[in-house]
Order: structure tokens, then sequence, then C-alpha cells
């Protein structure tokens, strides 16, 4: 049963006003037994014309272990990082900074590879240079 409501500070008119009109909503929630059969008999049909949800229950009750095993084998092969000293030791250098470091140090600069294609346009377009 629900708690009764406090009327206290209500005047004594409208205090009963109050009862009344509970006791009349609390008496127009009970249902008559023709009607309680009747909806009864509607939820059970209904209950037992629905999809079964168990095919997508299954498929997730084994998926998040499986992503969760997945990732701890993600984490357990991944490669373990390069260790880099303050001297910057060869040991941090990997096996394409020889040719990075080449080009960077070339007279002509990185700008110039950038370019490269106008360089060869500008080669072949430009008038022939005189012997000197």
């Amino acid at each position: 049963m629900t708690a009764q409501p406090d009327l206290s500070d209500l005047q004594p008119a409208d205090a009963a006003f109050a009862r009344r009109a509970q006791s009349l909503l609390r008496a127009s929630e009970t249902l008559d037994w023709n009607t309680a059969r009747r909806l009864d008999a509607a939820r059970a049909r209904a209950i037992a014309t629905a999809p079964s949800a168990m095919p997508a229950a299954s498929w997730v009750r084994w998926a998040a272990p499986a992503a969760a095993a997945l990732a701890l084998v993600g984490v357990w092969l991944m490669p373990a990082p390069v260790a880099v000293d303050a001297g910057f030791s060869t040991a941090a250098v990997n096996h394409m900074s020889p040719d990075a470091l080449e080009w960077l140090a070339d007279e002509a600069g990185p700008g110039f590879y950038r370019d490269l294609e106008f360089y060869q346009w500008l080669e072949h377009h430009s008038p022939p240079k005189p012997n000197a």
C-alpha cells in the first residue's frame, strides 16, 4: 500500500475533499475480473509472438571476452620502444636515418628536391650556355 499524504496543513474542508478524491482515484485503479483476464490474455499472446532476443544475446556474450583477448594479444605483441639516451647514440637511430641525414646535408637542400621537376624543365628549355 502507498503512503498516505500529509493533509494536516489543509483546511478541514480541503482535507476532506483530498481524502475523497484519493479514495475515488484508488477505486478507479482496480480492474474488474473480465478486463483483467482480457489484459492477461493479450499479454500472453504478445509474449508468445515476440521474437526471441537470445540470438543477439548469444553473440554479445562471446564478443566481449573475444575483444578483450584480442586487445591483450595486441599489447603483448607490440614491439618495445627504442630507448633514446641523451647522447643520441647509434642505438637510437633507425635504419633509414643515414639516407635522411645525407638528404638533409646535401648542399642543394630539401627545397631543391621538392622542385626537381621545375629544375629539369628549366634545364631542358633554357638556351645553351657558351663554353667559357
